[in-house]
């Protein structure tokens, strides 16, 4: 639909359960609906002033995922009128109708199915710029890496900057993006 710059994309419901899985949420549970989880919806929410008074801003692991949702709230599907800010975040995926939600009373994340009607936020992520492997996993380009992200056989990332280091030209040293 055009919402996001060239180059980025709104995520698929996929890419959400990625990074949830990702912050920890149990395999078992990505697909159900409703809240789910412990504290991922905590993680991903910020701007502590923003939200009112509840279990998400008491979590320890609030805002520690570098997402810093924000609450504002959703527009109704059926009147148009925008609810709930500062008790919600909601985010659409790119995925049918499925969209993400934070609530100020709970430290969890949850997944709905909601009207196309409805308004709600969207956050826009960076296209893979390299090739996806058999995880469906974006690897960027000339990544080598198994499905649990680790270098293939005996090759190694001494200096721990996500390229293996049978590629990596800068071992131990930095590049110019400081990595």
């Amino acid at each position: 639909r055009g919402v996001c710059p060239e180059g980025w994309h709104v995520p698929t419901d996929e890419e959400f359960i990625e990074l949830e899985i990702f912050l920890g949420l149990n395999i078992e549970e990505v697909y159900e609906t409703g809240y789910r989880g412990i504290n991922q919806g905590s993680m991903l929410a910020g701007f502590e002033e923003l939200w009112a008074n509840g279990n998400i801003l008491y979590d320890w692991g609030f805002n520690t995922s570098g997402f810093a949702a924000k609450p504002s709230g959703a527009r109704d599907g059926i009147n148009g009128m925008w609810t709930s800010n500062g008790y919600f975040a909601e985010f659409w995926t790119s995925t049918n109708s499925i969209h993400r939600y934070l609530n100020n009373n709970s430290s969890k994340i949850g997944r709905v199915w909601r009207l196309e009607t409805c308004g709600e936020q969207i956050r826009c992520i960076k296209d893979c710029a390299g090739q996806y492997d058999d995880c469906g996993i974006c690897n960027g380009e000339n990544l080598y890496k198994d499905c649990n992200g680790e270098c293939f056989g005996n090759i190694l990332d001494e200096d721990n900057d996500g390229i293996c280091d049978d590629i990596d030209t800068c071992v131990g040293q930095y590049d110019e993006c400081g990595v």
